[in-house]
């Protein structure tokens, strides 16, 4: 809040800002080390001191005034503070964060009327690592200038992309978004968890516009998470996931665009087509949920990925159709680099079958190999499975194996591949 709406005393002529006092302990007590005028709240110590004479870590600060609205209006206070803070309007409780944590944002809208004195008090403590502290607050005049200057970017990038010859979008959510026992608070999210698996809505409203165009799009997706963009898998032809990569990601994702690498990641986790696909989320049963036990059709499915090289896999082949009790089984398959491009390929071995969903399971990764194959050529990849890489954990809480017959499928994902059956006998 800038220094002019504060006033560190009741006084009409009072000085402009609040009234500063900083201890040398974490709970505002005792004799303040130091008690000053901050024009501003808006202070990132990172790992230092306030002053010095003040501890790096476990002090705490309270800053006490008057706030003095320009005009009568709905306002939205915020504070973002690494650690602890409370925030003060008339004696009020109004944000209370108070207790260890990274730096986070809490927001309370209230009605204000101009030039009226409001009692403020913030209070904030530091209990290691990283300090920081910001009061801040959004007049509706702040809000109508975000929202024209947030119109004017979006027209810029539309027009930008229409005199580019491939425009690379770069698009997703964002650690500050998704994650445990987090204050958020916006579309699609809730305390950290996600309600829903799509883009935000701005990111697909200006991914359409950008798109019509007729330019051609990349779309490069950041997350930690999977995303349901099912718009974009049937208009984009390109679609990259980058997760989120550290510092060198832009590297890496450069060296993949431009054709100097040649990638071959596999996706880890499923790609839903919505939310409605799986369970709700106080259900904690795996039913409806993974590759395992997921029995719709995904987006992309499990160990999903695509390479500059296309690979196609052929004649498979098993050491035997039966397999015993401690006994192990060899599976063969023919893998052929049918681009021209050298590449690697990730070869994926699952179970599944009617016996194996009979405990309940869809299908299970066993064994994963990658392997690189030159433009044009063939190898002959191979994997050995034992009599018990077919056991599951039964009712009766121990591991069993169920005799029957069981499928064994070779692909690049768990959707694809070849499949040979198998008899399993019983111990018995």
């Amino acid at each position: 809040i800038p220094s002019q709406f504060l006033r560190s005393a009741a006084a009409q002529n009072s000085e402009n800002g609040l009234n500063a006092e900083y201890f040398n302990n974490m709970q505002l007590t005792g004799r303040p080390f130091m008690t000053r005028i901050d024009r501003e709240v808006n202070f990132d110590w990172e790992r230092g001191a306030p002053m010095p004479g003040v501890q790096t870590n476990h002090f705490s600060v309270r800053w006490s005034g008057w706030l003095v609205p320009p005009e009568t209006a709905t306002y939205e206070l915020g504070v973002t503070g690494d650690d602890g803070y409370r925030l003060y309007i008339n004696d009020k409780l109004v944000i209370d964060n108070w207790r260890d944590h990274a730096a986070e944002t809490r927001r309370v809208s209230m009605a204000l009327q101009a030039g009226k004195r409001y009692r403020l008090r913030l209070e904030y403590y530091e209990n290691g690592g990283l300090a920081s502290i910001r009061l801040g607050w959004l007049r509706p005049s702040d809000l109508r200038e975000i929202h024209e200057q947030r119109q004017a970017e979006f027209r810029k990038a539309v027009e930008l992309a229409r005199h580019s010859e491939v425009t690379i979008f770069v698009g997703g959510i964002s650690p500050r978004l998704e994650g445990e026992e987090m204050n958020v608070a916006v579309p699609g999210f809730r305390g950290g968890d996600r309600t829903n698996l799509q883009l935000p809505e701005p990111q697909k409203h200006l991914l359409r516009e950008i798109v019509q165009t007729g330019k051609p799009v990349v779309l490069v997706l950041l997350s930690g998470s999977a995303l349901a963009v099912n718009w974009a898998h049937q208009h984009i032809p390109a679609i990259l996931q980058a997760w989120y990569p550290g510092e060198e990601g832009g590297t890496a994702i450069a060296d993949v665009l431009f054709g100097d690498d040649n990638p071959a990641g596999r996706l880890p986790i499923t790609f839903y087509r919505s939310v409605d696909q799986l369970p709700p989320f106080e259900d904690y049963a795996m039913q409806g949920r993974t590759y395992r036990y997921f029995s719709g059709k995904p987006l992309y499915p499990f160990g999903y990925g695509l390479s500059y090289s296309r690979f196609q896999y052929q004649n498979p082949r098993l050491s035997k159709t039966q397999l015993k009790p401690g006994e192990s089984v060899e599976i063969e398959v023919e893998i052929q680099n049918t681009s021209q491009r050298d590449g690697e390929e990730v070869a994926q071995l699952y179970l599944h079958g009617e016996k194996l969903r009979s405990t309940r399971l869809r299908k299970s990764l066993k064994r994963f190999r990658r392997v690189a194959i030159k433009a044009g050529e063939r190898t002959t990849v191979s994997f050995r499975l034992n009599y018990d890489d077919f056991a599951h954990f039964g009712a009766q809480h121990r591991w069993e194996v169920t005799p029957g017959t069981y499928s064994i499928t070779v692909g690049g994902n768990s959707e694809q591949g070849v499949t040979l059956p198998i008899q399993v006998v019983s111990a018995e």
